[in-house]
């Protein structure tokens, strides 16, 4: 499963699947725009380069915060950032900066990612979640 046993026992914001996926992202990015081809891509290796640091601190701070719906919220950022890097990747490929087959590597390691970012807000926004009181509905 992709959490880590519904976070019971996790210490270390590093502990959770989501940040192990988040950081493999970004050291492929990292490895992808040092090549000579990005240098005259400088705004798309920006951009690609940004949005893939952007989901591990943001998991980072989240986890952090100790409430779960603070928490959420800083997930659904790093879902937003690695939307972004699949985004980027195509463009990347298109222009010929990347292979189909870096692309695709990429691509599914940031949608893993993205995975593992919703099923962790929707067990953060459930009634199961520790700390989270159950929101009553006004009549």
């Amino acid at each position: 499963m992709l959490l880590v046993s519904g976070m019971a026992g996790v210490r270390d914001h590093s502990e959770l699947d989501i940040w192990k996926l988040a950081d493999e992202v970004r050291k492929q990015v990292w490895t992808l725009v040092a090549r000579p081809a990005f240098r005259s891509e400088w705004s798309l290796r920006n951009q690609l380069k940004e949005a893939a640091e952007s989901p591990c601190p943001n998991i980072a701070e989240g986890f952090s915060r100790f409430h779960t719906l603070e928490f959420s919220r800083f997930l659904r950022i790093a879902k937003g950032s690695l939307s972004e890097v699949i985004d980027h990747a195509g463009a990347a490929q298109s222009k010929g900066l990347i292979t189909d087959v870096e692309r695709n590597v990429l691509c599914s390691y940031a949608r893993r990612a993205r995975g593992a970012a919703t099923k962790l807000i929707l067990y953060l926004e459930s009634t199961q979640a520790p700390g989270l009181k159950r929101r009553q509905s006004r009549r």
